[in-house]
């Protein structure tokens, strides 16, 4: 009795909370050591997990959106399509508005020939003489764009049938101041060229400036030059050619 009491009276709620611990940790170890511990769901049974499983729920209602995220780097160019079909034709848009007066051109006519212009031209003359007279057949060359002064009569040159260049008797007639033939007539700076395309019974012109009162004043003028055409034989005078005059 005297044993009791004294347990008893050592006895407190900590003394017996520490006791029960104590028997609870080795029961519960010595029950953990017989059973194994589950890792991974491999460990069990496929029937298990199905049984376990439970059924899929109900979906719910979708959420509102979500703010727009920011834009994303521009990606490389694609390659080009093809081309596609041509559209149908526009209808006729309304007339565009007048333009603007352009300046007013240059006729193009010139006084005078410019210096080292050439300008050109054809002759002609035929006379059937009388009986008893000498054959003396007359005409003109009128220069359409006058020159700015006369030329002296050094300055005038005849080139006969086959005298111009490219032509049988170039190389014993022709002047140096006269360039081409009756075909493709020219003249040197200061010079008029007449060239003879046929010449029947005709001695060579006689040329005189036509546009003064005097016509024994042997000059190339302004606006032309006169000519005489003498017969060789009293005969029929037929000849006709080209000419070229360039201003000095």
């Amino acid at each position: 009795m005297m044993m009791l009491s004294a347990i008893r009276r050592r006895m407190t709620y900590a003394n017996v909370a520490v006791t029960l611990a104590l028997v609870f940790a080795m029961s519960g170890g010595a029950y953990a050591a017989s059973r194994y511990v589950i890792t991974s769901t491999k460990q069990i049974s496929p029937k298990a997990l199905k049984a376990l499983k439970g059924s899929a729920g109900a979906s719910g209602a979708q959420g509102p959106a979500g703010p727009a995220g920011p834009a994303g780097a521009q990606g490389p160019q694609g390659a080009a399509g093809p081309t596609g079909a041509a559209g149908a034709k526009g209808e006729t848009g309304p007339p565009g508005k007048n333009g603007e007066n352009g300046k007013n051109g240059t006729t193009g006519f010139a006084e005078t020939l410019p210096s080292g212009e050439t300008e050109t031209g054809a002759w002609a003359v035929m006379n059937i003489p009388a009986k008893g007279f000498e054959v003396v057949s007359w005409g003109a060359l009128s220069f359409p764009i006058p020159l700015g002064e006369p030329l002296p009569a050094s300055s005038e040159r005849y080139i006969g049938p086959e005298e111009g260049e490219h032509e049988p008797k170039q190389s014993q007639f022709i002047p140096s101041e006269c360039k081409g033939n009756f075909e493709n007539p020219g003249a040197a700076s200061g010079h008029l060229c007449v060239f003879a395309r046929e010449a029947e019974d005709m001695l060579p012109l006689v040329t005189f400036d036509f546009g003064k009162k005097e016509s024994g004043n042997a000059t190339v003028g302004k606006t032309g030059v006169g000519y005489r055409a003498f017969s060789k034989e009293a005969g029929v005078v037929n000849a006709n050619g080209t000419w070229a005059v360039t201003a000095p």
